[in-house]
């Protein structure tokens, strides 16, 4: 598989908030290795730490079914 973007598509993330350094947006704690030493961070609320603690994957499944 090949991922093609589109050249205007890729020029405008160059004027995405988050594309500069440092960023000037706030970033989500998960995307940080530390989370605490950045004072402009969004923390997860309860119900979306609750949200993501109740996914659950079953390792044993396949996702899709291959024709051999």
């Amino acid at each position: 598989t090949r991922i093609v973007y589109e050249r205007s598509f890729m020029m405008s993330l160059r004027q995405s908030p988050i594309s500069q350094t440092p960023p000037k947006c706030p970033l989500p704690a998960a995307l940080l290795k530390n989370p605490n030493s950045v004072p402009n961070v969004i923390q997860p609320t309860a119900a979306q730490k609750a949200r993501s603690n109740s996914i659950s994957f079953d390792e044993s499944q396949e996702t899709f079914s291959m024709d051999l």
